[in-house]
């Protein structure tokens, strides 16, 4: 497989409209005050870090609970809330 060579000139159109118009704002995750700092857009990742046992699962499935309102859908790994019945429990 051969790459092909990048020319910069190819980019300058796409990179004044991302300087004009900015990124496209996503889904809010549902609390005001970080609804200005931050929205989950599809294809981006997004980093949860912290102390264990700080609050950082407690809070993602809140915010998953608020995207499903806006449609989301999600595939949950969650191997700390056991048993199984009381995360959906929770989320309910």
């Amino acid at each position: 497989m051969s790459l092909s060579p990048i020319d910069p000139k190819d980019w300058i159109e796409p990179v004044e409209r991302l300087w004009d118009e900015g990124l496209r704002p996503g889904d809010a995750p549902g609390w005001p005050a970080l609804n200005e700092l931050w929205s989950v857009v599809p294809g981006q990742l997004t980093v949860i870090t912290g102390w264990p046992s700080s609050g950082k699962s407690e809070w993602l499935d809140a915010v998953l609970v608020n995207l499903t309102r806006a449609g989301w859908r999600h595939i949950m790994f969650s191997p700390e809330n056991k048993p199984i019945e009381l995360h959906i429990a929770k989320l309910c």
